[in-house]
């Protein structure tokens, strides 16, 4: 093989030089990108109909509480606050649900007093899902409030 290419001129071994360099540049599209692209857009089409069945699930959650009238199980009871939340364009830090009875309790931090006592009210007025216990605090930069409120289920 070195004989060959030594027998070849310059021109000829230029040409045969760009060759391998297409070749391998071929091969790495071929190989890599395309697999990595491939992989990516699979990857934000499962992600978005993961977004999708879970926007899904939460709301048929909701609408089965609102229909009874009355939430179940803590699961149900979460998935009506954590919906209806995201509804009121609120993000919450944590939520914990209660060990011994059917409670919810979830923290707010930097959120706006008119978004979540008009959460509040909602949760309320259209899920009979009533306030058990509630701290309520500025935050130290002054952006909004840090809120840590207890849910239950109304009479």
């Amino acid at each position: 093989m070195k004989a060959w290419l030594k027998d070849l001129t310059r021109r000829e071994r230029l040409l045969v030089s760009a060759m391998l360099g297409l070749v391998a540049v071929l091969l790495i599209s071929l190989l890599i990108v395309r697999p990595l692209v491939k992989f990516r857009t699979n990857a934000s089409q499962n992600l978005a109909v993961a977004q999708g069945t879970a926007d899904y699930v939460g709301r048929a959650v909701e609408n089965a509480a609102a229909r009874s009238g009355k939430v179940e199980t803590a699961d149900n009871l979460r998935g009506i606050i954590t919906s209806t939340a995201q509804k009121a364009g609120l993000r919450w830090l944590n939520i914990r649900q209660g060990q011994e009875d059917l409670t919810l309790t979830i923290s707010f931090s930097g959120i706006q007093t008119d978004h979540l006592f008009g959460w509040l009210i909602e949760l309320e007025e259209r899920r009979n899902i009533v306030v058990r216990d509630a701290r309520v605090s500025d935050t130290r930069n002054g952006s909004g409030v840090e809120a840590s409120i207890t849910f239950v289920q109304g009479r």
